[in-house]
């Protein structure tokens, strides 16, 4: 019986315009259970006939048959029914000599290292097993090829010039071993060794004419051989795959994968760093902003519309944006009377729907539950209290004190029609018992009313005058005391008072029908509008509303204020992130050359695991797990550089980027998780790419030739 059938094969290779043929229509039977040797000089075709067999070479004419069947799949023949032993050994250097059997051995083996530990001790290696193949001397790395063949029990042994490089004795002995381990097999040795031909041959074959012929040939009967045939009728395993296998070949390489990554993970690291003080103050600003201002109430004014037509604004507009409008506060002049005597009052609107808002300002008591309930404002309850007992400590009375006071006071909220020319009625008057639930600070919802502001507010509105923001101040429900001067000092006395109740909508609009006839009599001028607390969405609502309809004007000074410090901070970031992008396409040509030089260092190695049966796909998923763990390395050591920066220089940083000193950072390390995972990601990509692109360059199978 035969195992090897070469039919009609025709070999040639092209260099330049020329062919040349190595080997024509050549023919040959390899008998199960011989062994052969190709004798011949160099460049005669001797390992290129070689590879054929194997199935490394596929690129010629003809047809291999293996046990009578034309082959299908090479991977899987080769790695079913061939070993190797090379000349060098071919063994991979950076694994010991445990893990290179281990490697041979595929996936239906169990027990793979007590196996190649036994293999090892029968080819006279116990001593060697965790050593690795540069510690050993020629013949021992040879030893270990040995084993590793063994190791793969196949049917067929392929040597390539095994003894090539070893002295006399060691050639013997080597050719023994061989012998000894593989008897029975179908051995086929290539060499230029005429007298270890002559020794130990059934079959001596030489190329000529570009042909195999025969010059020796011993006679032994086939019952013999298949006698001492031990792998004849073997059991296939269920899976004789290399599938879901790993070991490391990029990572051994440490230094040079330092070296050509440690700039990567220092801009890397630098990105971090910038990218999270960047969102750290731009957070710290906002902070500043939410504590200073009530963000989720924008003030704007009309020519003058009713409460009706407002709400149906606002409900086109929400049908219109995705930043919605969730509700709506307005207000009106009005009067009260405490003691027979007659106070100026801002009646504001209160929508149940915005509770959650205005109960955060509660500082006593509770928000109304029914119509007849209302809240005080804090600065209206503290001048009344001074008003109609100046004995009283305003600067320092509690929430709880200052509410309990009020609700002793003798307010009426008696008003009468206010409606030009007409004689009230008794139904024209607006006197309800109304009761006082709670005590509301709204003075977040604008800023402190001194000289600060006003210079703020001059800022974005160069027309402004002293006049007109105390104008503006009275619109919206706010009456400086006077004396208001604004001299050389600045505003002196400049104690505000922020006059307002508030009422829920229900009796909001009865107010409104009794004392001017109808909800759509009063025009109003001022509203404020209820959003997500959220300083973007402001922006974005702010400016879509005024461009809804073009009837609306405000500015946004909470944005125009933010802008200001975020201004600060632009130039800051503009000019890093280019000098960061500059380096980082450094980085990655760096990155890039250093991954394709460590590849090309294992262009030897790769075809090795080819030469054991790996295929393409297996060896380029290992790359790519290899590729994984170095970039997790990778993210791992620049937030490991991110942290010595942030500890040295993270505050030093932060002030520059701080004019304003309005940042109050409670944390040493910031960064940003968005940016973070992104760099993660694009790091992951590059090292992935990177080794994916040479690995597609690089023919893996010319790798085994």
């Amino acid at each position: 019986m035969h195992d090897i059938k070469l039919k009609s094969i025709t070999k040639s290779y092209s260099i330049g315009d020329e062919k040349q043929i190595v080997l024509d229509d050549l023919s040959h039977n390899f008998a199960s259970g011989k062994i052969s040797f190709i004798l011949g000089p160099s460049g005669c075709g001797k390992s290129s006939l070689l590879n054929i067999i194997a199935g490394i070479d596929k690129n010629y004419s003809g047809e291999v048959l293996y046990k009578g069947e034309a082959i299908q799949d090479y991977d899987k023949f080769r790695r079913e029914n061939i070993s190797f032993i090379f000349q060098d050994s071919n063994l991979i250097p950076h694994q010991n000599l445990l893990k290179n059997i281990v490697i041979a051995l595929h996936n239906g083996i169990e027990n793979k290292e007590e196996l190649a530990i036994n293999l090892l001790k029968k080819v006279g290696l116990s001593e060697h097993i965790y050593k690795k193949p540069s510690m050993l001397s020629t013949g021992e790395r040879q030893r270990a090829s040995i084993a590793r063949a063994l190791a793969r029990n196949t049917d067929i042994l392929l040597c390539d010039e095994p003894t090539g490089s070893l002295d006399e004795t060691t050639k013997i002995e080597i050719c023994d071993l061989i012998l000894e381990v593989f008897k029975g097999k179908t051995i086929i040795f290539v060499s230029h060794d005429e007298e270890l031909a002559r020794i130990y041959a059934d079959e001596i074959l030489t190329i000529d004419n570009k042909k195999l012929k025969s010059i020796k040939e011993k006679t032994q009967s086939e019952s013999d051989s298949q006698i001492e045939r031990r792998a004849e009728n073997k059991i296939k395993p269920e899976d004789s795959s290399f599938k879901n296998r790993f070991y490391i070949n990029i990572l051994s390489e440490k230094l040079k994968l330092f070296n050509s990554l440690q700039l990567l993970v220092i801009i890397l690291g630098i990105f971090i760093f910038s990218i999270g003080s960047f969102k750290a103050v731009s957070y710290g600003i906002d902070q500043y902003l939410y504590g200073k201002y009530k963000a989720d109430k924008i003030t704007l004014s009309s020519a003058g519309m009713s409460l009706n037509a407002l709400l149906q604004n606002i409900e086109d507009y929400n049908g219109k944006f995705k930043e919605k409008i969730y509700g709506l506060t307005l207000g009106l002049p009005s009067s009260i009377r405490l003691e027979k005597e007659k106070l100026p009052v801002f009646i504001n609107m209160m929508q149940e729907k915005n509770k959650a808002s205005f109960s955060e300002d509660i500082i006593a008591g509770r928000f109304p539950e029914n119509p007849k309930e209302i809240l005080f404002s804090k600065a209206y309850a503290l001048k009344l209290l001074y008003t109609f007992d100046n004995l009283i400590d305003i600067k320092n009375i509690s929430a709880g004190d200052l509410f309990n006071r009020l609700k002793e006071l003798p307010i009426s909220y008696k008003a009468v029609c206010k409606f030009a020319g007409k004689v009230p009625k008794d139904s024209d008057f607006y006197d309800e018992d109304l009761k006082i639930v709670g005590i509301i600070d709204d003075l977040r919802y604008i800023s402190d009313f001194d000289e600060g502001l006003f210079f703020e507010m001059k800022k974005f509105n160069e027309d402004m005058d002293v006049s007109g923001f105390v104008a503006f101040m009275r619109n919206i429900g706010i009456n400086l005391n006077y004396p208001f001067y604004l001299g050389e000092e600045g505003i002196s006395d400049s104690i505000y008072v922020n006059e307002n109740i508030y009422f829920l909508e229900e009796e909001f609009t009865k107010y409104l029908s009794k004392i001017y006839l109808s909800e759509t009599t009063y025009k109003f001028t001022y509203f404020d509008i209820f959003i997500d607390e959220n300083l973007d969405t402001r922006k974005k609502v702010h400016t879509n509303y005024l461009l809804f309809k073009s009837i609306f004007k405000g500015s946004d000074n909470i944005s125009l204020e933010r802008k200001s410090y975020l201004d600060d901070i632009y130039g800051y970031k503009l000019s890093i992130i280019f000098t960061l992008i500059i380096l980082g396409v450094i980085a990655v040509l760096s990155a890039y050359n250093g991954l394709k030089n460590l590849i090309t260092a294992k262009r030897k190695d790769i075809g090795i695991y080819r030469s054991l049966g790996y295929t393409t796909k297996e060896l380029k998923k290992m790359f790519i797990k290899e590729g994984l763990i170095i970039s997790f390395f990778v993210c791992l050591a620049s937030v490991f550089f991110f942290m010595i920066i942030s500890l040295f220089l993270g505050e030093y940083f932060i002030n520059l980027l701080d004019c304003s000193r309005i940042v109050n950072l409670k944390s040493l390390f910031n960064f940003d998780i968005f940016s973070l995972s992104a760099a993660f990601l694009i790091i992951i990509l590059i090292i992935i790419i990177s080794i994916s692109s040479e690995l597609k360059k690089t023919n893996i199978d010319e790798l085994i030739r």
